[in-house]
């Protein structure tokens, strides 16, 4: 087979065949979108600290995509999010191919490269075992629609984060989730109108409790990123009232 091997440069054609492969659980990979033009926004105005070119390969074959892997980097903690490899013969060397290609491109800039797929998605499993990669654990996905959604209410313990929360949110961050994709400063930095972090305090005013989740209005949903609560403080309701704050909060943009 001839291939060719290039950066990304057709933003449109690389989004479309990102959201094709992605809709099938056999590729799914939980940090790629599985809407094209949702994709296509993200690839342009927000993906990587490293330029597309930089951030992506993708392998052609009589002028069509067959592959194609991209690493998002945050240069301030040095970690990349790896979108895919998304191969469609589930050829492993062609998946090589473009690794290695990529890799040289962040090699100095990246600490640590973070994958996360569908555990259906063991072609992407063997790649990372492949390259003596280790799992961290597993997540379980809950997709809710607004259709479906149930009002639990929302309780007054629940309150928007306030500066006075920074330390002890930091703390409960790391204790609840190390070495995870946002550290407790990128949340922070994060933080805007749409982007929202909501904890529960103690009698001392420390968070015991916390929910961070992201919308995208434009597309009509949003992600719960995180969700804890301290060790000592669980059993007493806490991450449901949280978690009931956090549907709430998405459903009303």
């Amino acid at each position: 087979m001839n291939l060719n091997l290039i950066p990304a440069k057709d933003s449109k054609a690389l989004a479309y065949f990102l959201a094709t492969m992605n809709t099938n659980q056999q590729h799914h990979i939980g940090y790629c979108g599985e809407d094209s033009e949702e994709i296509y926004d993200t690839l342009t105005n927000d993906f990587s600290d490293l330029t597309l070119e930089d951030s992506f390969m993708v392998a052609y074959h009589n002028d069509q995509i067959i592959a194609a892997i991209g690493i998002d980097v945050d240069l301030a903690t040095g970690v990349a999010e790896v979108w895919g490899p998304f191969v469609k013969d589930h050829d492993l060397e062609i998946a090589d191919l473009l690794w290695d290609q990529l890799k040289k491109k962040g090699q100095e800039k990246v600490k640590r490269f973070a994958f996360f797929f569908n555990k259906d998605n063991t072609f992407v499993e063997a790649f990372v075992k492949r390259h003596h990669g280790r799992s961290q654990g597993g997540d379980f996905v809950l997709q809710k629609l607004r259709s479906s959604s149930v009002n639990y209410g929302c309780s007054d313990l629940v309150t928007p984060f306030s500066l006075s929360d920074r330390d002890s949110f930091i703390e409960l961050h790391n204790q609840s989730f190390p070495g995870t994709y946002f550290t407790a400063e990128t949340i922070l930095k994060r933080l805007n109108s749409v982007n929202q972090l909501f904890v529960v305090n103690d009698r001392n005013s420390s968070v015991i409790g916390y929910v961070y989740l992201e919308a995208n209005s434009d597309y009509n949903e949003g992600n719960i990123e995180y969700v804890a609560v301290a060790e000592s403080q669980r059993k007493n309701g806490f991450g449901k009232l949280l978690i009931s704050k956090a549907v709430a909060e998405l459903f009303s943009f």
